[in-house]
């Protein structure tokens, strides 16, 4: 059995678990995450086999107490074949960090991944109800704005102001001619000021100030989703491999083409 401690926040996981996911089905090992035990309880695999406190708390104090080994992936440039050994050899072994690496591996197990993160429907319930009510089909812009944590992260090169934001996708829309289009924020900035993006767009901007899965659900709905780099507005390309545009370059104009798919991006996260 391989446990799978956290790192960092929700989509993080998601994706770390899902390289580690792929490695233990291909080498027909038993597998847990820890996070999905306890705290992120929004999708599918919280219903799984195992899938308890208890289990939490066995791997947590079993490692403490030293009768579960411990294997960190830290470096996803390293020789990890000596740790990967461990992991198949172990009967216990739980498995950290946030380097260990198999794109490929994760790609073959992409839809077993997806449906294990599928989400519960006390999240799309809500989410679709809304879009039922509020949206009549036209093209669908997610943005992604990313405070918080961004202010520091890399030196705040990815914190953007509302207007920035506002501004690259006003010249987004106007390059690709998009007429009606209905935008949705998702944020965990409560300041933000949807007013100043509806008279910028002159579209209707939806705000829904969901829970983190809600929020991620809805991202996944959208045709487009621009936002800085980040797991999250990765995980929401995920499932419907939807059109991601991740803002290196706050000046750049964005075009169609800059867009890219899940299977890119996810090699390439800084």
């Amino acid at each position: 059995m391989i446990f799978i401690t956290g790192y960092g926040q929700m989509c993080n996981n998601m994706l770390q678990f899902g390289h580690f996911y792929a490695f233990a089905k291909k080498n027909n090992i038993p597998i847990v995450g820890m996070r999905f035990c306890y705290k992120y309880l929004d999708f599918k695999i919280s219903d799984e086999k195992g899938y308890t406190i208890f289990t939490y708390l066995f791997a947590k104090y079993g490692t403490k107490l030293k009768f579960i080994p411990r294997v960190e992936f830290n470096n996803p440039e390293e020789d990890q074949q000596e740790k990967i050994n461990l992991l198949k050899s172990k009967k216990l072994i739980l498995a950290d960090g946030w380097g260990f690496r198999d794109y490929e591996l994760f790609l073959s197990y992409r839809e077993e991944i997806k449906a294990l993160f599928g989400f519960k429907e006390k999240v799309t319930k809500p989410v679709n109800a809304y879009l039922t009510a509020n949206t009549s089909g036209k093209k669908r812009i997610g943005i992604h704005i990313r405070r918080g944590d961004y202010a520091k992260w890399h030196g705040g090169k990815y914190l953007l102001s509302d207007q920035e934001y506002a501004s690259l996708v006003a010249d987004f829309m106007v390059k690709e001619k998009g007429g009606d289009t209905d935008i949705f924020i998702v944020t965990n900035d409560k300041n933000v000021d949807k007013a100043y993006f509806e008279n910028t767009l002159n579209q209707q901007v939806h705000l829904l100030n969901g829970s983190p899965a809600e929020d991620l659900y809805l991202l996944s709905c959208c045709d487009y989703i621009i936002g800085p780099p980040s797991t999250f507005s990765l995980m929401a390309a995920f499932y419907e491999d939807r059109d991601l545009y991740w803002i290196f370059d706050k000046k750049k104009s964005i075009h169609k083409s800059d867009f890219k798919k899940f299977e890119q991006c996810f090699r390439n996260i800084i």
